[in-house]
């Protein structure tokens, strides 16, 4: 049986903590919660808007009377749970006029 060389050794090992490194998922960030005030651009219909945070797991409320449109999303990571908030400005048209994006951890 031929031994490898402990250069290719390590590269093999690295190669494969690699592949089992992104097939599990560590690391990788909640993309759509993450860039939520990107797929939502100003001049954005209401249904669009709506549209994009259900799309992205968010529990959505709409403020008829003050023109707001809020999103919420919580997502469970160990003991900590990572909240982010939307608040989605309208105007006279239901067109978007403006996106904040506020995230916070909550714990035990």
């Amino acid at each position: 049986m031929r031994t490898l060389p402990v250069r290719h050794s390590v590269v093999i090992v690295a190669v494969l903590a690699c592949v089992v490194f992104l097939g599990t998922g560590c690391g990788k960030r909640d993309d759509c919660a993450e860039t939520i005030d990107e797929r939502i651009p100003t001049g954005a219909s209401l249904q669009t808007a709506t549209t994009a945070l259900l799309q992205c797991g968010f529990k959505t409320e709409l403020d008829t009377r003050k023109r707001t449109v809020y999103g919420d999303k919580k997502s469970n990571q160990g003991s900590v749970t990572k909240r982010t908030q939307v608040l989605i400005q309208l105007d006279g048209d239901d067109r978007v006029v403006s996106v904040k994006v506020s995230e916070g951890l909550v714990g035990p």
